[in-house]
């Protein structure tokens, strides 16, 4: 049976935040519901926040993540990753490290280094989007560059800001976390010009604001038809992030003060009934859900249907070894890895293989 959504649901926003040097991206991001910063480049000591600075490489990175996803009960509502340019180094040190040593990303030759690289990053994306599904709002920050884009008509060339992260054409970590965001702010200053007594103009000032459009000058966008251009202020977006519902922890002494009231008031308390056995949903409905599922296709940038085919090829060539990667054709595969496969995080990250592998081979 399918299962039908109508209307606007809101629900947690994926953020991407760059901009020029010291605009106040960190503080811009202190202003987000509840927020605790997993704080890689050191860049909020001199605030009031919650956060994380013990993080010193990739695997404590993505363990931090994976810790943040076993208590949903933490009392945040947005995780703030300050900077994606230090996550990108992180990843480029782990996977050089991992590979003999190897002194940079560069030394692998003919860019399979950052192809590499674009495959280990995709894992930070998906543990962020296991976040968003939890509830949480997830905000990137990072550092802008600017590069000089050549009219491929050779009729002129024209200056563009984008993310300062590493990559080579094909496999850009700024490519890939453009597209995971729902909304991708670009913050600079409009410099005011005035006149001297001279006659001639001089800058007195600017005013910080950011772009949520993409235009020639920035890459920018967003999903709420916010106006093109913003003061650099949180209150112009607070309307579309919304708080995450938090349910905290009884206490031991709250536990054991429920428990006395029942005892004064004569209530008897039940023992705990035995744990019935986990039973697997009739394979009918896991075949729907996977049915359904592939549908809904691999991304809002790429939103058409996972095929047949580019599931058992995924299949095959991730778990070449399971019985699913021998099945000709989708009701062959086996219920209970069917069953394992729809699993939020199981699907996130088979879409991202998808998306990184079949759709966009490196």
């Amino acid at each position: 049976m399918l299962t039908i959504n109508k209307g606007i649901q809101q629900s947690a926003v994926k953020v991407v935040v760059y901009g020029v040097e010291g605009i106040g991206k960190t503080t811009f991001a202190s202003h987000f519901p509840a927020p605790l910063f997993l704080d890689l480049d050191r860049g909020s000591c001199q605030m009031d926040v919650d956060r994380i600075d013990s993080i010193q490489d990739w695997p404590a990175l993505m363990g931090t993540l994976d810790q943040i996803q076993r208590d949903p009960s933490l009392p945040y509502s947005t995780i703030v990753i300050d900077t994606a340019d230090m996550a990108a180094k992180l990843a480029s040190a782990y996977i050089c490290k991992a590979n003999g040593n190897k002194k940079s990303i560069e030394e692998f030759g003919y860019g399979k280094g950052y192809v590499i690289l674009a495959e280990e990053f995709s894992k930070l994306l998906l543990n962020a989007e296991v976040l968003v599904n939890m509830g949480f709002n997830v905000v990137f920050l990072a550092h802008a560059m600017q590069r000089t884009v050549t009219r491929p008509d050779d009729t002129g060339s024209y200056d563009h800001w984008e993310m300062k992260l590493p990559g080579s054409k094909n496999n850009s970590l700024g490519a890939l976390l453009k597209e995971w965001a729902d909304l991708l702010l670009f913050a600079d200053y409009k410099v005011i010009i005035r006149q001297g007594a001279d006659g001639k103009g001089k800058a007195a000032g600017g005013q910080r604001r950011m772009r949520a459009t993409h235009t020639p000058f920035a890459d920018a966008k967003n999903r709420f038809g916010l106006a093109d251009i913003l003061d650099f202020d949180f209150k112009e977006i607070q309307a579309i992030i919304p708080a995450r519902g938090i349910t905290p922890p009884k206490t031991a002494i709250e536990k054991a003060y429920q428990a006395k009231e029942k005892v004064q008031k004569g209530i008897t308390p039940k023992a705990a009934a035995k744990p019935a056995e986990a039973k697997l949903d009739p394979p009918t409905n896991v075949y729907d859900e996977l049915a359904r599922l592939m549908a809904l296709g691999v991304s809002e940038a790429d939103p058409s249907p996972i095929t047949e085919g580019e599931l058992l090829k995924a299949i095959r060539e991730v778990d070449p070894n399971e019985p699913a990667a021998k099945a000709e054709c989708l009701a062959k595969i086996p219920a209970d890895y069917v069953a394992a496969l729809v699993k939020p995080k199981t699907w996130a990250g088979f879409k991202y293989y998808v998306l990184n592998n079949l759709r966009t081979p490196f």
